[in-house]
């Protein structure tokens, strides 16, 4: 999902050779749009994510909130409060990642997952 203009690849195939739907079903991608980085979670090199999605899938739905939730009390401080400003970085080799998460969850929905307990 492109969080930007709101639009999602959308994948059919039809192929007398496709095997397995979550593992690089698919012999060519086509669209109108190209970006310039794209999550495909059927590449071979995604496995990891797509188990990581199964076992968060199957936590309970109370445990993912508190997870992502910021908990950041009144005196904690971050990271960048305690680097060095940018001008007297001798060597500005820091760099701060960080998740984004959407501005919305659909917990209701992931709830559904938890129940369900999905294995593949």
């Amino acid at each position: 999902m492109c969080s930007e203009d709101r639009t999602a690849r959308r994948y059919h195939w039809s192929s007398d050779k496709v095997t397995a739907f979550t593992v690089e079903p698919h012999n060519a991608i086509v669209g109108d749009a190209k970006r310039e980085s794209a999550l495909n979670m059927t590449a071979i090199e995604s496995e990891g994510c797509r188990r990581a999605s199964v076992d968060i899938a199957k936590e309970p739905t109370e445990k993912i909130k508190c997870m992502i939730t910021p908990s950041y009390l009144k005196h904690q401080r971050t990271l960048h409060e305690l680097l060095p400003p940018d001008n007297e970085t001798e060597h500005k080799t820091f760099r701060s990642e960080y998740l984004m998460m959407p501005a919305s969850i659909n917990w209701k929905a992931l709830r559904e997952v938890y129940e369900f307990q999905p294995s593949n």
